[in-house]
C-alpha cells in the first residue's frame, strides 16, 4: 500500500535534506590562559623560523576517536596567525616521531600525560630531540557532551532537530629540555545547530572557536576571553523527545544533566 504524501511535506523533507549541515550555528565560548614563565612570549615561539615548536597529535581521553578530528581543526586555526608554517602540525610531528624510531617513546608520555596531566621530562626530552624543537603545544578534548531536541514530528517523521554540544579543551606548551609548562590555556564551548540529521558540523565549529580564541590569548597575551552569542534553550523549540549522551574524560566528575523541555501539548 502506497501512502501519498501532501507536497508540503515532501518540500519539508527536500528542505531538511538540503540543509543537513544546519540552519543556523550559535556559539558560546570562554577561555582562561596563564604564562607560567615570567617573560615568556609565546608569538616568539609559535613564529620562529627554522621552527622551534611542535603540535603533538591532540589526545581525546573521553573518545580516543576524535583525536585526528582536534589536531585537524587546530591546525586550521593555526593558518589565521600565520603560524602554520613557522610550527610543525600534529601530523608532520607524527611522522619525524616514527621516523626517528621514537614513536614508543611518544606513546609512553601521551599515557602519561592523560593520566597525570604532566609531561615525563626524559620522554619529553627524548620527543623535543626527535622532532628537533625547544617547545611543544599539546591539545587535549577533555570532555564532550551532547543532546538533540526533534520537532515538526508528523506521521512519526522528524523533520528537524536541535543539536546541543558542550566540549572542554586544553592547550599547553612545555620546554622539551627543562620539562617546564611554559603556557596554557582551559576552554568551554557550546554550539546549537539547528539541523535536520545529526553532523559534525557544531563539533568542528566548536574546536575551532576555542583554539582561535586561546590562541589570540596567546599571541594578544591576555588571560581570558569570552564569545557570547544567544543559544536556544531546549525550551525555545517544540520538543517531541529528548535524548543525551555524556562523555567525561577519564576520573573526571560526573557532569549534571542538561535540563529538557517538557514536551509540546498536542
Amino acid at each position: 500500500m502506497r501512502i501519498a504524501l501532501p507536497a508540503a511535506m515532501l518540500a519539508s523533507f527536500a528542505f531538511a535534506a538540503c540543509t543537513s549541515e544546519g540552519i543556523y550555528v550559535k556559539v558560546a565560548a570562554q577561555t582562561q590562559s596563564l604564562a607560567h614563565r615570567a617573560g615568556l612570549d609565546p608569538r616568539l615561539l609559535m613564529l620562529a623560523s627554522p621552527p622551534a615548536c611542535a603540535i603533538l597529535p591532540a589526545a581525546a581521553p573521553s573518545a580516543p576517536g576524535l583525536a585526528p578530528l582536534v589536531s585537524q581543526t587546530l591546525d586550521r586555526a593555526l593558518h589565521e596567525f600565520n603560524a602554520a608554517e613557522t610550527v610543525l602540525s600534529a601530523g608532520q610531528s607524527a611522522t619525524r616521531l616514527n621516523a626517528a624510531g621514537a614513536a614508543a617513546d611518544w606513546q609512553g608520555l601521551a599515557a602519561a600525560y592523560v593520566a597525570s596531566g604532566v609531561m615525563d621530562r626524559e620522554r619529553l626530552g627524548k620527543v623535543g630531540k626527535a622532532l628537533g624543537v625547544r617547545h611543544v603545544v599539546m591539545p587535549m578534548l577533555a570532555t564532550m557532551t551532547s543532546q538533540h531536541s526533534e520537532r515538526f514530528d508528523l506521521f512519526g517523521f522528524t523533520i528537524d532537530r536541535t543539536f546541543w554540544i558542550t566540549i572542554d579543551t586544553s592547550l599547553q606548551v612545555w620546554d622539551v629540555e627543562t620539562g617546564e609548562l611554559e603556557w596554557q590555556s582551559t576552554g568551554t564551548c557550546t554550539a546549537a545547530t539547528e539541523a535536520a540529521v545529526a553532523t559534525r558540523g557544531s563539533l568542528v565549529g566548536s574546536l575551532e572557536t576555542l583554539w582561535k580564541e586561546m590562541l589570540t590569548d596567546m599571541f594578544e597575551l591576555r588571560s581570558q576571553s569570552a564569545l557570547r552569542e544567544n543559544l536556544p534553550a531546549p525550551s525555545e523549540v517544540e520538543v517531541t523527545r529528548v535524548k543525551s549522551t555524556t562523555k567525561p574524560a577519564p576520573g573526571a566528575a560526573p557532569q549534571p544533566a542538561a535540563p529538557t523541555a517538557p514536551a509540546a501539548p498536542h
